[in-house]
């Protein structure tokens, strides 16, 4: 028996200043909460690996963008939530516009 765990996000946005951008937020995204980074990596952000994922499906669905992760700060919290921000092509704008 196989047996699937799936989370769903904390938020998902369409940005208010780009009308090409979306965002996903999680709080404690799976991969930075288990996954120790070396001081020496200062604040690189291991949702990068999820970026990726998003992007590959993102695209292998006719829907190229470019994805990144960041981290944001949550006040009155001591660690900051992930948002994976994806940007989409111009050409997703163009085709949807006209669907739409």
């Amino acid at each position: 028996m196989v047996s699937y765990c799936f989370q769903v996000a904390d938020s998902l946005e369409k940005g208010t200043e780009h009308e090409d951008e979306y965002m996903i937020s999680e709080k404690e995204l799976l991969v930075n909460r288990f996954i120790s980074v070396p001081k020496d990596m200062g604040a690189f952000n291991c949702g990068a690996f999820v970026a990726g994922i998003v992007r590959g499906v993102l695209d292998n669905a006719g829907f190229p963008a470019v994805v990144t992760a960041h981290f944001v700060p949550i006040e009155g919290q001591q660690r900051p939530r992930t948002t994976i921000l994806i940007k989409f092509a111009e050409e997703v704008l163009r085709r949807e516009s006209r669907l739409g």
